[in-house]
């Protein structure tokens, strides 16, 4: 009987073994795909596809002036509306000087931009459901999931700085402001933002996920905080939680900016905020900004004179996103399949244990048993399973520099549940 159960164990562990290396070697032959075409998950982490309704009145707007581009363009074939709204974020115009260079010789060195298909709303996991009346600390039935915090460096984050997201609805992008960047809550400190979405003007937060599945970058009005416009603008943001995203597309010619406004559609509500902070923060060099005049887009806030890009990256260090978990039958093995961020602007190769170890041996990378590789383009990502071991509980991955330091990114604590984990940073 004994005998039987080895012979058992052994054939299992043969099979476990062969389909390890099946899966591992398909994902290492797998392309290697840019940071922007993540997809998006859930907070059960299967494929979803927000379709946020504050998009709309964007899309209004497009066709607003793409009627009258049309009408305007007279000596060239028109571009289709999809190519008009794509070209737009191409180049620091404003809408109607977008128009007129539409209309000129120049317009055949545009090169277009793809777009994106995913979008922030209302029902998106980072916007919470109320916080109103608890200024304090926040409950953690107003979250829809966890906040995770493992592979960025939050702590250059302020309040009054703007949350971008490039990987909006028809890359149309969605702004965020910054309303406390160390809000206690129920799951610990969490960085709590303001922004107009389909349900009003609501609290959410910002994470690893969300940095990941929206392609968020950071933006700083320069000096605002030395001069009280942070402290005027979040005053001003306070006061308009709670009213409803209803842009009126007649009114596309220009932007609200009185705090007793009705509603807001969300760049035009942080642009409201720091110029009634007496700070105009979309001017450039080439134009002067005009609120009664014009719209104000998301990525008109980037664009600003005293707007400055803000870097959360772990220098160095690999970035982690907990992508999958999945829970084979009796026979198989189950594994997490982990999606692996290089934020550097050159190429690596990325070594990584194909199973779980222990928290020692992934923090020191020692005794690792089962270590492979694959080369990773600079600031690209790939997906690789890592397989259950026995009573192991972490994953590692590294890669080691041209003076041979070795940049180690370690994480323990998997939850199948909420799709969270413990990081741990080392070099050796």
């Amino acid at each position: 009987m004994l005998n039987t159960k080895f012979i058992f164990f052994v054939f299992t562990s043969l099979l476990t073994l062969g389909s390890a290396n099946l899966s591992t070697s398909k994902n290492e032959c797998a392309s290697n795909k840019v940071v922007s075409n993540i997809r998006k998950t859930n907070q059960n982490n299967k494929t979803q596809k927000y379709t946020g309704e504050e998009v709309f009145s964007y899309l209004d707007l497009f066709e607003y002036y793409y009627d009258i581009y049309l009408e305007k363009n007279t000596d060239f074939e028109p571009v289709s509306y999809d190519m008009f709204v794509d070209l737009y974020y191409e180049h620091q115009y404003s809408i109607d000087e977008f128009i007129i260079f539409l209309c000129s010789n120049d317009y055949p060195f545009i090169n277009p931009l793809s777009a994106s298909s995913n979008s922030s709303s209302t029902d998106a996991n980072y916007i919470l459901d109320s916080d109103i009346g608890e200024p304090n600390k926040t409950n953690k039935k107003y979250f829809k999931r966890k906040p995770v915090y493992s592979n960025y460096d939050y702590s250059v984050i302020q309040t009054g700085d703007i949350v971008f997201e490039a990987m909006a609805s028809f890359d149309l992008k969605h702004v965020a402001f910054v309303y406390n960047n160390s809000k206690d809550s129920d799951y610990g400190n969490y960085i709590q933002t303001v922004e107009a979405v389909a349900g009003g003007v609501q609290y959410g937060f910002v994470d690893d996920t969300r940095v990941l599945d929206y392609g968020v970058t950071i933006y700083r009005i320069y000096r605002a905080g030395e001069l009280g416009a942070t402290k005027v603008a979040k005053e001003f943001i306070s006061q308009q939680l709670g009213k409803p995203y209803e842009p009126n597309p007649l009114e596309f010619k220009y932007t609200r900016t009185d705090i007793n406004s009705p509603s807001w559609y969300c760049s035009e509500l942080i642009f409201a905020a720091y110029y009634y902070a007496g700070l105009d923060i979309v001017s450039t060099y080439n134009y002067k900004f005009n609120p009664k005049t014009m719209p104000c887009l998301p990525v008109d806030l980037t664009r600003g004179i005293n707007t400055i890009s803000i870097s959360i990256a772990m220098d160095n260090f690999l970035q982690l996103h907990l992508y999958d978990f999945t829970d084979k039958f009796w026979w198989n093995s189950s594994f997490w399949t982990i999606e692996v961020f290089n934020p550097n602007n050159f190429d690596i190769t990325v070594e990584y244990n194909t199973k779980m170890c222990f928290e020692e041996h992934a923090r020191d990378w020692e005794g690792l048993g089962d270590i492979k590789s694959f080369k990773l383009a600079a600031r690209q990502s790939n997906t690789v399973d890592i397989y259950q071991n026995w009573s192991a509980t972490s994953i590692t991955f590294s890669w080691v520099n041209d003076t041979n330091v070795r940049y180690i990114t370690a994480a323990n604590n998997l939850s199948k549940t909420e799709y969270t984990f413990s990081v741990v940073y080392n070099k050796i």
